[in-house]
């Protein structure tokens, strides 16, 4: 006999009520207990049995929930880096097609590339007439900065008769 909250009941009552409150159960004593004559021990064997099914299927359940929660956060996660990466894409592009104007090149290929569609690998810098405005904004000043700091190496420049400075030619630029 077991004690049970201040009741006196039987050894395989007793263990079955333990294990119910969660205290477990051995697996041998179940087949036992559904077997017995008594019919209360026969409710709780069928009923823990019923719960720790019950409790398998849960958390079997909780831990599908879980996983499909993570994979839709890592898709979430795909998603939104792709995007990001779209409109990266989309900048860059953008800026090349705009670079390539402003030199006159092939903005596929910069005549890199003997099957390009567009040019057949003759569109390098120069190959066609710049953007007049583009070169302005994108070629002239690095140019300019090109020029200036040819100018602070070499020092001041040759003179004319009226003492006016030539201006200096950057190596290989023209602007």
């Amino acid at each position: 006999m077991t004690e049970v909250n201040g009741f006196t009941v039987p050894d395989d009552v007793g263990g079955l009520v333990t294990a119910m409150r969660g205290g477990g159960v051995q697996e041998d004593l179940l087949p036992e207990s559904l077997s017995s004559g008594d019919p209360t021990t026969q409710l709780l064997a069928r009923m823990l049995l019923q719960n720790r099914d019950n409790g398998a299927s849960d958390d079997a359940a909780e831990e599908d929930h879980e996983e499909r929660r993570l994979a839709r956060a890592r898709a979430e996660a795909r998603r939104r880096a792709m995007r990001q990466l779209a409109a990266e894409l989309d900048v860059l592009r953008r800026r090349n097609d705009r670079l390539a104007a402003s030199l006159g090149a092939c903005p596929r290929c910069w005549g890199a590339d003997l099957t390009c569609e567009e040019c057949d690998g003759w569109g390098r810098p120069g190959s066609e007439v710049p953007d007049p405005g583009l070169y302005a904004a994108w070629v002239a000043p690095a140019v300019r900065r090109i020029r200036a700091q040819s100018v602070a190496r070499q020092g001041p420049g040759p003179t004319d008769g009226d003492h006016n400075q030539a201006e200096p030619e950057a190596e290989g630029v023209d602007a």
